[in-house]
């Protein structure tokens, strides 16, 4: 019987990834507009990932001809400098000799590598929890002791507890709270640079069971156009006419999504594309496969979400890094490679012991989000 390496090797492991890959992407809306902006860089390096952000403003003057500016050269500092730990994700997966024997040996380990190898890289990207994108819904930054998690979008609100919540505002309060080394109140970053952007690390945090809504009740349902059309124009707000800085998509649970639905099958709008021939019909509905719209803004519902949680998400100001791969090889410790925008995000191990009798996989990805908070909002039944 040839060894597991013969029928299974690195190559061969990291092209069905690269297969389960292609399938959540395509099928997972977050993951299809996450991947469409293309804010994926590999080959990163450093013990921790630090990137410059523009949070100043430089000085604008009306001059004379023949007027003395000298006084106007000034030295100042418009960007500061976020920094945030590196995360790691793993997924493991083993077979034991005495498998491979029942289950017709070589055979048994290329059904193994076709059916439970894509389930290991499917369940790390997109899995109930734990996976790379339930960690961007729903995990906190924390530490090396603690094993640092990929920074999701709770970890620029920091959780719940960093928002304070009135039934009265619309909006709740960033106190308290920092994300990748710079505090997100507003103001907060005028330590560090000149003339600086008040709002430029903050995000914006909608209620949606405020009583400053004009529905009768303080419900998402009751208030749902209103709720929403808040939190896109707040979203939208540093710069309309650039796409960069406009929102993408909204995804909340499916009882908020539900809600939505609800107020939209009362009030049916669309939207022409083009203009309508001379004979032509249509119809006003729901296509549940593209989800709804409202103001132009797609909205979703995603299982990942914690309860009475949404978003509306600007994409371009999101960014995934990862650190260079090691390519392994059997039991060799391989060297660093470049990986090349088509490769799988993992970087995959293939160990054979003949004491514990079993062949097992491994696929770990080093990398981590980041996220500018300024372009993202919560929407959540603060109060």
């Amino acid at each position: 019987m040839p060894t597991p390496q013969a029928v299974i090797n690195p190559i061969t492991i990291d092209n069905y990834g690269r297969m389960a890959w292609d399938n959540v992407t395509n099928h997972y809306p977050t993951a299809k507009q996450f991947m469409q902006k293309g804010n994926i860089t590999r080959d990163q390096g450093g013990n921790k990932l630090t990137w410059p952000i523009e949070a100043g403003k430089n000085d604008v003057f009306i001059t004379q001809d023949f007027e003395d500016v000298t006084a106007n050269y000034v030295m100042t500092t418009a960007h500061a400098q976020p920094t945030i730990d590196w995360a790691q994700l793993s997924v493991f997966k083993a077979i034991s000799k005495g498998q491979l024997k029942r289950n017709n040996g070589k055979e048994a380990l290329v059904k193994w590598s076709q059916k439970a190898i894509p389930s290991m890289y499917r369940d790390g990207l997109s899995g109930v929890t734990n996976s790379l994108f339930d960690q961007f819904f729903n995990m906190n930054i924390g530490s090396y002791t603690s094993k640092v998690a990929f920074a999701g979008l709770p970890s620029v609100f920091t959780g719940n507890t960093a928002i304070t919540w009135s039934s009265t505002v619309k909006e709740g309060t960033i106190n308290n709270t920092n994300y990748a080394g710079l505090t997100c109140v507003s103001g907060g970053l005028s330590s560090l640079v000149d003339n600086p952007v008040a709002d430029a690390w903050t995000p914006t945090a909608v209620n949606t069971t405020s009583t400053a809504w004009g529905g009768a009740t303080a419900t998402l349902r009751v208030n749902a156009f209103e709720i929403l059309s808040y939190a896109i124009s707040a979203a939208s707000r540093f710069s309309p006419n650039e796409a960069a800085q406009n929102p993408d998509e909204v995804v909340m649970t499916r009882a908020m999504y539900n809600d939505i639905a609800y107020q939209m099958q009362q009030k049916q709008s669309f939207l022409l594309g083009k203009s309508v021939g001379k004979g032509a019909s249509f119809g006003i509905g729901m296509d549940v496969s593209q989800g709804l719209e409202h103001n132009g803004v797609p909205i979703r519902w995603d299982t990942h979400l914690a309860a009475n949680t949404g978003y509306v998400l600007n994409y371009d100001q999101m960014f995934l890094d990862f650190l260079p791969k090691m390519e392994f090889s059997g039991d060799k410790v391989g060297e660093l490679k470049q990986t090349g925008d088509d490769e799988s995000i993992f970087e995959t191990e293939i160990r054979y012991s003949e004491g514990r009798r079993a062949l097992t996989v491994s696929a770990t990805a080093d990398g981590q989000f980041r996220i500018n908070p300024r372009y993202q909002i919560l929407l959540f039944a603060g109060a």
